[in-house]
């Protein structure tokens, strides 16, 4: 599966359903690989923004010597 393929909440769900009707071990591992990669994606940029406040910050106090 292509993630970011995978924009909406309703097509999540329709691709559960789908795969639902299969076998639902497989429903539960998509599941959690689906929180899995939200919650990778939202400390991805919490980490980019605290990396970039950090060079800011360390920028500023190089330029005010």
């Amino acid at each position: 599966l292509n993630w970011h393929k995978l924009t909406s909440e309703e097509r999540l769900h329709e691709i559960i359903g789908e795969v639902r009707k299969s076998s639902p071990r497989a429903t539960e591992a998509l599941r959690q690989d689906f929180a899995l990669h939200k919650y990778r994606r939202e400390r991805l940029r919490k980490d980019r923004r605290r990396l970039l406040s950090l060079t800011d910050r360390a920028w500023r106090y190089a330029n005010k010597a």
